[in-house]
């Protein structure tokens, strides 16, 4: 089955062993990673087998901020989309069963936010799209406690490019002080993905504060590559 992961591994660097340990047991075709903390590249971490592709993370009183990636199963043909935007954004796209775009997106929580940004990435990814990440913004639609300003402009940004959320309700997010939960994690694609995927949460946090989120699809990837015929092995004259 072809598995797509997103995941806010809360430091590539801290759970780089757990993020290993996710593509051994669930071989993702992708996986979409948010806050990854890399501020710049490092060819120790690594994946065999995935491509990785970064927007690196800033400074932040001294500390990493931010930061996202993409590894992608080199089974499978991709390509990076180069993207104009000041958001925390990556995208390729990759042919499975079908040829999408994934776009891996983190929105940090305190900075202000311009709807108008996001209307413009989308604008420059090829359909279908499937978008994940961390958007922390707070909406009962996909499973908050409560509705504040961003979770509203997300609401509207969903409805005004006729998009569908695959979030089932569940919790993404645990805060470890306190042990309150919400839904900050969404998986937004174009309608015609909506029925390609099943949407779960994992059961072990693998390090981070926040679960990883499991895509998977309904139907086997199908064997595009065509029959290759060994001619040189064959007996001709039989």
């Amino acid at each position: 089955m072809e598995n797509i992961i997103q995941w806010n591994c809360r430091g590539l660097r801290a759970n780089f062993y757990e993020i290993k340990i996710l593509l051994q047991n669930y071989l993702p075709s992708a996986i979409c990673l948010q806050e990854t903390k890399l501020t710049q590249p490092n060819s120790y971490y690594q994946f065999k087998g995935y491509t990785s592709y970064h927007q690196y993370a800033g400074m932040t009183d001294g500390n990493p901020s931010g930061g996202v990636a993409i590894l992608v199963n080199n089974s499978f043909p991709h390509h990076q989309i180069n993207l104009n935007t000041t958001l925390q954004a990556i995208a390729i796209q990759i042919s499975t069963r079908k040829t999408i775009t994934l776009c891996s997106i983190y929105l940090p929580p305190n900075s202000r936010l311009d709807p108008r940004e996001l209307d413009s990435l989308i604008n420059q990814l090829p359909s279908p799209i499937l978008l994940l990440g961390d958007f922390n913004a707070h909406n009962p639609i996909w499973g908050s406690h409560t509705q504040n300003n961003r979770g509203q402009m997300i609401e509207n940004f969903i409805t005004r490019n006729n998009f569908c959320i695959k979030n089932d309700g569940s919790h993404t997010y645990i805060h470890s002080a306190n042990q309150s939960t919400s839904a900050l994690d969404l998986s937004i694609c174009d309608p015609s993905l909506f029925l390609d995927y099943d949407w779960s949460t994992l059961d072990d946090l693998h390090g981070s504060d926040h679960y990883p989120i499991l895509l998977q699809a309904d139907r086997p990837v199908t064997d595009s590559s065509g029959q290759r015929w060994k001619l040189h092995k064959a007996d001709w004259n039989k």
